[in-house]
């Protein structure tokens, strides 16, 4: 049984909302089968950018802090991603667990 997801290509797109934004969709479906805890990146990182980076953390764990970087603008379709690096620190009983979840510029 799955307690964390990492996923990729989960973007929040203002531009073709009915095509190209899931996100909301999906993280209602997630919480629904217990992931409650959730991160995902800011909408837009810069001026240049028209979608944010397309990462969602999905967890049943507690998330006790996130936070996102992002990569130096790519080229191409990439250059409209907000494409990065993002973490989250999960509480695994007495301990504390880092993943991090990245997509990587083509």
């Amino acid at each position: 049984e799955c307690t964390v997801l990492l996923l990729q290509e989960v973007f929040a797109t203002p531009v073709l909302r009915s095509v190209l934004c899931s996100q909301a969709w999906l993280r209602r479906q997630l919480a629904e089968l217990g992931f409650v805890h959730q991160v995902v990146s800011p909408r837009r990182v810069s001026l240049r950018c028209w979608t944010d980076s397309g990462l969602l953390i999905a967890s049943k764990l507690p998330i006790l802090a996130s936070g996102f970087e992002a990569f130096a603008p790519g080229r191409h379709l990439d250059a409209g991603a907000s494409k990065g690096i993002m973490y989250a620190k999960l509480q695994v009983g007495s301990r504390q667990l880092f993943v991090f979840n990245t997509h990587l510029q083509a």
